[in-house]
């Protein structure tokens, strides 16, 4: 059985996302639902995404989707192929893109939900 892709995103009315590489809000309680949604399941983000959190998210297998075939840090999983994430943890229930937006469009055609936030 294939694995449920899924995209975990926070934007405003102006689907923004972020901005210089940082969330532009701090919400703890949106902090909460995505590390509850998250938690135990593999996460996918771009190298930007990965050093802009600045340390591993425990729990979870921290992987880094990077165009770079050298980049490498202690505590993340890299790949340069997305279909090769998929392949490799298809045993998983649940795999989360967690960002930034050129992840986000690399998944998008594998995505089978959504778990959206509107930030006002």
């Amino acid at each position: 059985m294939k694995p449920t892709i899924s995209i975990i995103v926070a934007m405003d009315k102006n689907n923004l996302i972020g901005h210089k590489n940082q969330i532009p809000w701090h919400i703890p309680s949106e902090l909460q639902r995505f590390r509850s949604l998250t938690m135990g399941k593999p996460i996918i983000m771009g190298r930007k995404t990965h050093e802009s959190i600045g340390r591993i998210l425990d729990g979870r297998d921290n992987i880094v989707l990077s165009s770079n075939t050298k980049y490498s840090k202690q505590g993340v999983i890299v790949y340069n192929n997305l279909e090769k994430i998929f392949e490799d943890f298809s045993h998983h229930e649940e795999i989360i893109i967690i960002g930034g937006s050129e992840v986000y469009k690399l998944a998008f055609s594998f995505v089978n939900k959504l778990y959206i936030t509107y930030v006002e």
